[in-house]
């Protein structure tokens, strides 16, 4: 009965810390892809913007769209109300990247088509804006993973409290039943002491009587 109690409280401890630290474990990733992905966003648009490259037009737009889809993954794995608040924060300094970053690719490239080059001091404002937005992304990013991290370390904790819990009870129940076959042993103890002092008697009361018998016997053939 222990063995069956204590495998069945270890197998949903641990079923519940694995089903757990997979769930943190895929949003901590996320954040973290999210992270890399908005300043590599960042990167190739700048390199756009200087260097004129189609590919990094392109890598800028696809990373992007890499952005938005861990936003979504996170959104649909978040449910702690502290992480969901740290990730509305997210999605609202995120959904301004692509706009502002459109409207730098758009008048770079009106501009090399008009005159061959592109002013970028011109768009200050602009550039500035899509900065904080992504430097604002990246800092939600990283404290949504250390809200997580956290989580999971008090799942951790919790985890082992359970289990002290699940060794103190187990230890009671050990006890318990030491005790009970303690009792037990010695009832039946004293039962089979008043039996053989029962069969002892018995048996001299026996060999008393049959004793006593062969006397009258005795005493009988005497008699002429």
């Amino acid at each position: 009965m222990v063995g069956f109690y204590a495998f069945n409280a270890s197998k949903q401890i641990t079923k519940s810390f694995e089903g757990e630290k997979k769930h943190f474990r895929s949003i901590t990733t996320s954040a973290t892809e999210l992270s890399s992905y908005v300043k590599r966003t960042e990167g190739h648009l700048m390199l756009y913007l200087a260097l004129h490259r189609k590919t990094d037009k392109q890598k800028f737009s696809e990373r992007v769209a890499s952005l938005y889809e861990q936003i979504s993954i996170l959104d649909s794995q978040v449910r702690n109300p502290e992480a969901r608040s740290t990730l509305d924060k997210i999605k609202l300094s995120a959904g301004e990247i692509l706009p502002l970053g459109n409207a730098l690719i758009d008048s770079h490239d009106r501009a090399i088509e008009k005159t061959g080059g592109f002013d970028i001091e011109k768009h200050q404002e602009t550039v500035i804006k899509l900065h904080n937005a992504i430097s604002a992304t990246r800092e939600f990013a990283v404290t949504l993973a250390d809200i997580k991290i956290r989580l999971q370390d008090n799942i951790i904790l919790a985890v082992m409290a359970n289990a002290k819990r699940l060794q103190f009870n187990i230890l009671i129940v050990i006890i318990g039943g030491v005790v009970f076959a303690s009792f037990i042993g010695y009832l039946l103890f004293k039962m089979v002491n008043n039996l053989k002092k029962e069969v002892s008697i018995r048996r001299q009361a026996e060999k008393t009587l049959q004793e006593s018998e062969k006397k009258y016997r005795l005493l009988v053939n005497t008699i002429p």
